[in-house]
């Protein structure tokens, strides 16, 4: 508190009056020069608001620590009130007196004097340990006082020893003190043994340099088998003569000695590991086992607070601690035995966890040929020595409302299909409603039975697989796969039925065989665009479609699905149909950076990516122009056949030489396998005029029109000069396919 009145004797004490509670600057100026000027004392808190005539909400914040010595006005007329001494709130006067004359027990309460009364405590505060506070504040908050058991409490501490400062006195931090508010650690979080990590400090080898009595005395050691000099200290073996170890010593290029690892822990303590601590065996370059920013495991054997360092240690025997030497003591009544009954449970309890984990199904009753009770493990096993598009029908692990449909794509490639039951009876039986949720658009399809999923969803599926194994172009990554094949060979389907079962390799090995393929290949045949089909092992379902049609191979994915196959977002009703496709659009590729630019034989044109056209159907095709880029699968222009039906009477030679082109053609891709949509019907035949009919030998396959031409100009000489010379094939690109 602070006394107004020796403010007012003492000017030089005036300036704390302005930190009081609800005071400032301008006020504790202002109460200072009222009473200079009133030239009397403050006598009574009860002043400040009867002279002073201070504010009710300013009274009630500094009153408590506006102290009058009661002492110095003994003598005074006035009313002296003995509370203005303590640090009391006047709101509190009433409780603070009924507080003294309760604990001087009198019989009659009333006839005493509270004054009194707080006086006798003063000199006895010991009377005031009686009382039972608790009790008081109940009665107190029952008169709608509030919870004021904290004020009761700090009356009697104020009435025992008034103005006792509580602040402790401030004394010198001890070294663990210290290490403490540094590194927040304590002893039952750092101590000696225990397992920690920390990271290797940059430079991370601590060296001790060699005395000039150990260079003079140094003797370099020569290897006999090298033939260089090793220096003795630094361990460097890269001197060929004597000479240049001397010069090594001199110059002070010699680190000295490796002697340990600098490392430092979390805490921000800095860590050493001796040679000796770094390894069971001998370690004589600690460069070989550890390096800079590395994180090892250690366990603290010293602790130095004063420098804020610690030794460590990395040894497999001391990190394992087998015989326990650096854990913590156990007491005497720990209790051994129970110990290792404990474990020899949890063993068991681990044991037959993995014996659940191995069923990790609920054993259905599903009467269907193709339903099996296994888990995958087993499923696979089984189908290792089934054909291709078998499948087993298997309890799922998610819920008792789910089955498992894995089919088998080739050899090593399986894959799961999640079928949901609704309208189940019981959770061992069958549903009545099976659905499939398409994983890439969520698209709900609803079936009745097992048989109709197998036949009219996976079903399909399997028919596109099989028409992709058959191709010419397909590779089978897991068996040996020729380095290049020559543009004079023809190449040969693989079979789709394989005796290996090794699964094809992953996704980046995959493409590393098939860009060194693709590069051979282009070495061998610039002019040509070879392209292959590969399954993904990782991605069932999904085929990379591998092409070069520059310098950088491109790789991308297509899809199978029970609807058809699935092309940069286009599906097409067949293998074939989407491989035409890509002969003609493989350009309009969406992953390429930026436009490709072709040159053919007449002129320069750019290729950009351009929506896909809508999805060719079996019966039709379209003409490639003289000079464009885009190429059939035998590297010849597609031509429509009805084109070529003249608007006047043809000669014969032209009528050969057009069926000849429509025989020669590529031939219009179908569907052989496919059972979800029936082939298209083929193209007509261009017809000819009835006044040429075909010759039979027509039927046949045809002549070279050039052979042709010749037989007809030997026949009839005369009828051929009027016939003008066919007209001359149009050049082919530069770029074909095989």
């Amino acid at each position: 508190g602070v006394d107004l009145n020796r403010c007012v004797t003492y000017p030089h004490t005036a300036n704390v009056l302005q930190f009081v509670c609800g005071l400032g600057p301008r006020k504790a100026s202002h109460l200072l020069k009222f009473w200079k000027q009133s030239n009397s004392h403050l006598e009574n808190r009860t002043y400040l608001v009867v002279k002073y005539k201070m504010g009710r909400y300013v009274f009630s914040n500094c009153a408590g620590f506006i102290k009058i010595n009661t002492s110095a006005l003994a003598d005074s007329e006035s009313y002296i009130e003995i509370l203005d001494s303590t640090r009391v709130h006047p709101e509190a006067y009433d409780w603070a007196r009924k507080m003294a004359v309760d604990a001087l027990e009198y019989e009659d309460s009333s006839e005493i004097e509270p004054s009194r009364a707080l006086e006798e405590i003063f000199e006895n505060p010991e009377r005031l340990k009686e009382l039972d506070l608790d009790a008081f504040a109940t009665e107190l908050q029952k008169t709608n006082y509030g919870d004021q058991s904290i004020t009761l409490y700090d009356i009697r501490a104020e009435l025992t020893n008034r103005y006792k400062d509580l602040r402790i006195r401030y004394e010198q931090p001890t070294k663990e003190d210290l290490f403490h508010f540094i590194t927040k650690e304590t002893p039952l979080t750092f101590y000696v043994g225990k397992m920690i990590q920390c990271q290797v400090c940059q430079p991370p080898i601590v060296y001790k340099k060699p005395s000039a009595e150990q260079l003079e005395n140094a003797q370099p050691d020569k290897d006999e088998i090298s033939g260089f000099w090793k220096c003795p200290f630094c361990h460097i073996d890269r001197f060929q003569e004597l000479k240049e170890v001397w010069d090594h010593f001199d110059k002070g290029s010699c680190e000295g000695t490796p002697i340990g690892v600098r490392t430092r822990l979390d805490n921000g303590c800095t860590g050493f590991i001796s040679l000796k601590n770094l390894s069971d065996t001998p370690v004589r370059n600690p460069n070989e086992r550890v390096r800079k920013l590395q994180v090892i495991y250690s366990r603290i054997m010293n602790i130095n607070i004063e420098r804020f360092s610690v030794e460590l240690t990395c040894k497999t025997s001391d990190l394992k601690d087998a015989e326990e030497t650096w854990r913590p003591k156990k007491d005497q009544y720990y209790d051994k035995d129970e110990e290792d009954k404990d474990l020899q449970r949890m063993d068991k309890e681990k044991q037959i966890k993995q014996a659940q984990a191995s069923l990790s199904f609920v054993k259905r009753v599903i009467a269907h040929p193709s339903f099996m009770n296994v888990n995958y493990k087993d499923c696979e096993r089984l189908l290792m020595t089934r054909d291709l598009g078998d499948a087993i029908i298997r309890p799922s692990s998610k819920a008792n409302d789910h089955l498992t449909i894995t089919w088998k794509l080739v050899d090593g490639v399986l894959h799961n299909i999640d079928v949901i039951e609704k309208s189940k009876p019981n959770s061992f039986s069958l549903g009545k409603r099976l659905l499939i949720v398409d994983p890439r658009t969520q698209e709900i399809e609803e079936f009745e039975d097992l048989d109709e999923i197998l036949a009219r969803y996976i079903k399909p599926m399997a028919n596109f697989v099989a028409d992709i194994v058959v191709h010419k172009y397909y590779r089978n990554l897991s068996q040996p796969v020729p380095s290049s094949t020559p543009a004079s060979s023809s190449i040969q389907p693989i079979t789709a039925v394989t005796s290996t079962q090794i699964p094809p390799p992953n996704s980046q090995e995959s493409i590393k065989i098939l860009n060194n393929l693709l590069c051979d290949d282009k070495r061998r045949n610039p002019t040509r665009i070879r392209y292959y089909i590969t399954i993904s092992s990782e991605l069932p379902t999904k085929f990379l479609l591998s092409y070069m049609p520059t310098r950088k191979p491109i790789h991308e994915y297509f899809t199978i699905q029970p609807t058809g196959i699935r092309f940069r977002t286009n599906v097409y009703p067949s293998l074939n149909d989407m491989l035409n496709w890509f002969k003609i659009h493989y350009a309009d590729n969406q992953v390429t950076p930026s436009p490709i630019t072709r040159s053919s034989r007449h002129h320069t044109s750019t290729v950009t990516n351009t929506p896909a056209p809508p999805i060719p159907t079996g019966g039709s095709s379209s003409r490639t122009p003289t000079g464009s880029s885009s190429m059939s699968l035998s590297s010849t222009p597609v031509v429509n056949p009805g084109s070529l039906t003249p608007a006047v009477t043809p000669s014969p030679l032209a009528a050969a030489i057009a069926a000849y082109n429509f025989a020669t053609s590529t031939p219009l891709p179908h569907n052989n396998f496919s059972t979800t949509m029936p082939p298209p019907p083929p193209p007509p035949i261009p017809r000819m005029p009835s006044s040429t009919p075909l010759h039979p030998s027509m039927m046949l396959p045809p002549p070279p029109p050039l052979a042709l031409y010749q037989q007809m100009l030997q026949s009839n000489p005369m009828q051929m000069q009027q016939w003008p010379l066919p007209p001359v094939p149009p050049p082919l690109p530069t770029q074909q396919y095989y």
